[in-house]
């Protein structure tokens, strides 16, 4: 499972798209570059969520992109 974050609606209809095409051809060309990489066949469910703000909220940020 992948998740596509936006900070508003408005924005996470217009990678939904009309119909789920959108996201549907992001879902597409992006398992299809994964099976490239991994050389194998790969299931991709993608689910896109808001989260207000969250490129200015720290918490979420560490969560999303962890130190290693």
């Amino acid at each position: 499972m992948a998740y596509i974050n936006t900070e508003s609606d408005s924005q996470k209809y217009i990678i939904i798209g009309k119909g789920g095409k959108k996201l549907s051809e992001i879902g597409m060309k992006a398992r299809m570059h994964l099976e490239d990489i991994f050389g194998k066949k790969v299931f991709l469910a993608l689910r896109v969520k808001t989260l207000k703000n969250w490129r200015k909220n720290k918490a979420i940020l560490e969560k999303l992109f962890p130190k290693r």
